[in-house]
């Protein structure tokens, strides 16, 4: 299992903290009592929990050619037409993703794309899944202007109840391709995909639906726009 190199440091503090309560719950086990058995499950699971939440799977990237694919894994929660937002001064298509303590939290872009700009802006650590939370928690959104049309888009990192870092690589100039690794939230979060309805593309996922970063198409464009390209 391929571990993200963002999570080493909180790895290493699990294994010093942890390593030394297993050991000494194990030599119980076999020296005195069976039950302690018992006790070793407890730092074992969270040791296991901790290289679990920094795993880094392999993704296979769809390659067809019109369509975004999704930022994040976890379950979407909305899908929704706004007429316009900070960044983006046009109506717009935005789909958040909730991404729970047992998702992977790596950040991939859902296109090639160019890093315009970056927005950092604390904030609050609402549960992920509240409304506001787009609008209230610590968040770190980049603007990105898509290789294909040129298109003003947005990824929005948001930080949730119990998430308390943001992790972003990718620097403004940054050009990146369809489904690269650029960043992670930490510890339960939400991300956010906000496309320009004028840029042609369409959602292809609905609320409640599971995705997978890098792997899920979650928009398209539609036959009319591609033809007209």
């Amino acid at each position: 299992m391929k571990i993200a190199r963002d999570g080493l440091r909180e790895i290493g503090l699990a294994v010093l903290l942890l390593g030394p309560l297993l050991a000494l719950a194990v030599w119980a086990a076999v020296t005195y009592s069976p039950w302690w058995w018992l006790a070793a499950t407890v730092p074992a699971f969270f040791l296991g929990f901790t290289l679990a939440f920094f795993r880094d799977p392999h993704r296979i990237i769809p390659q067809e050619d019109g369509i975004m694919v999704s930022p994040a894994d976890g379950t979407i929660t909305h899908v929704e037409r706004l007429p316009t937002t900070a960044e983006i001064d046009e109506p717009v298509w935005r789909v958040s993703i909730f991404l729970s303590v047992f998702n992977v939290h790596i950040n991939r872009a859902p296109c090639a794309a160019t890093v315009k700009a970056i927005h950092y802006a604390p904030g609050q650590y609402l549960d992920a899944r509240d409304p506001n939370s787009a609008r209230d928690n610590e968040q770190n959104a980049l603007v990105m202007q898509t290789e294909a049309e040129g298109a003003t888009i947005l990824v929005r990192q948001i930080a949730g109840l119990i998430a308390r870092r943001i992790i972003c690589h990718a620097g403004e100039g940054a050009t990146l391709t369809r489904g690269q690794r650029f960043g992670m939230i930490k510890f339960g979060s939400r991300t956010d995909l906000v496309v320009p309805v004028a840029a042609g593309y369409e959602p292809t996922v609905e609320v409640g639906q599971k995705v997978q970063g890098g792997a899920t198409v979650m928009m398209r464009k539609a036959k009319d726009d591609e033809s007209a390209s």
